[in-house]
């Protein structure tokens, strides 16, 4: 697990994953889609089509957000809780910043901060609480 500082309460855990299976069997209620194309179908964040920058490894690899299960809900849908990853379109290494949180408050958090880099994408959904 690697902890980017914060400038609130202290550093903020981001758990790194070695894979797609272990993620999986590590959250089967919010799996990682095994298909591009469902991955793609899916409500995601990645700074406008810019992506986000994995400042956290040095990397400097450009990174999308998902929203899982199922993508960032819509205003309409109900909201659920889940897992927030951030990887290079699903592949491993996977990059979680929060999990066991309200997808949609994720959503708006993401979307009002406007992260451009990992690091600050974890301090915006630290505020979060877990359930």
């Amino acid at each position: 697990m690697t902890e980017v500082n914060s400038g609130q309460s202290g550093p903020v855990p981001v758990r790194t994953i070695s894979s797609a299976q272990r993620y999986n069997s590590t959250f089967p209620e919010a799996p990682m889609p095994s298909s591009m194309r469902e991955l793609e179908g899916m409500r995601r964040f990645d700074a406008g089509g810019i992506g986000v920058e994995d400042d956290i490894t040095g990397s400097g690899g450009l990174l999308t957000i998902d929203f899982l299960p199922g993508g960032a809900p819509q205003s309409a849908e109900s909201d659920q809780l889940g897992v927030v990853v951030a990887t290079d379109w699903g592949r491993a290494p996977m990059r979680i910043p929060a999990e066991d949180v309200s997808l949609w408050n994720a959503w708006l958090t993401l979307t009002k901060a406007w992260p451009t880099r990992l690091s600050e994408a974890a301090e915006t959904l630290g505020v979060l609480h877990r359930y």
